[in-house]
């Protein structure tokens, strides 16, 4: 721990959230990363394609209005894994929600918590990642937060291998049980060449300005794609279809 600093989040709650919870967080060494810093750091993460403010609008937007957010209006970060299984982005902020009030460690720096909310299924072990890479070199108790992520990811792990068992049948019924199925290698965003837009106003086509990343994704079952592509704009995070003249790199097949 460095000279200084000191953990000012509640002990019951020092390292983990409740059993049960698949949300994670990481209590940094003191109150110097604010929203701004954060998005920095998640921007400069592997595999993060965009870092936006949440759809949904700030807290106060929400009904969940404090002067004790630090953060607002919270991250999504899409990555290349959530692109490639189409997935919704996951939701960052840093708060000091069950911490101790500042005044309780007089000259003494108070700490921060980096933290993700409840990910998609299947997407523990990326957040996890995400988090990591973004502020492990700030992290005030590093082998509590490693040991913690790496058992979510085993419990997450679990049960995952406990439903292709069951869709296999009962243990004595069948030779092994089979591994589970890991995730292809993501496919990178292609760039826009052009504007496009639905100017019928359909709805289901995507809406796309020169310069943004676009991902193809496979397209909705039933449907036959004749000469368009189905994707998802990274700017935005909508999905719909587009002519694929007008990304360039884009391949057909890559899921």
């Amino acid at each position: 721990m460095e000279a200084g600093s000191r953990s000012n989040r509640r002990l019951a709650q020092r390292y983990r959230y409740s059993k049960g919870s698949r949300a994670g967080f990481a209590e940094l060494r003191d109150d110097t990363v604010g929203p701004e810093e954060l998005k920095h750091l998640l921007e400069n993460v592997q595999g993060v394609i965009w870092v936006a403010p949440h759809k949904k609008g700030s807290k106060e937007m929400q009904g969940n209005a404090s002067d004790g957010h630090i953060q607002q209006h919270n991250w999504q970060v899409m990555t290349q894994l959530l692109a490639s299984q189409n997935k919704q982005p996951l939701e960052f902020e840093v708060t000091l929600n069950q911490h101790m009030k500042p005044g309780a460690l007089v000259g003494i720096r108070r700490t921060v918590t980096a933290c993700f909310k409840e990910p998609p299924r299947g997407a523990v072990g990326e957040a996890w990642r995400v988090l990591l890479e973004a502020v492990d070199h700030l992290v005030l108790f590093p082998n509590n937060v490693q040991a913690w992520s790496q058992e979510a990811i085993d419990v997450e792990d679990s049960e995952f291998a406990a439903i292709a068992e069951d869709e296999e049948g009962e243990p004595e019924t069948r030779m092994a049980s089979p591994p589970v199925a890991r995730p292809p290698s993501p496919p990178m965003p292609s760039r826009a060449l052009a504007d496009w837009a639905d100017l019928a106003g359909e709805g289901e086509y995507l809406v796309i300005n020169l310069g943004d990343f676009v991902t193809q994704l496979r397209p909705p079952s039933n449907v036959e794609a004749v000469g368009w592509a189905f994707g998802m704009n990274h700017s935005t995070g909508n999905i719909g279809w587009f002519p694929p003249t007008f990304v360039s790199g884009i391949v057909n097949d890559i899921l």
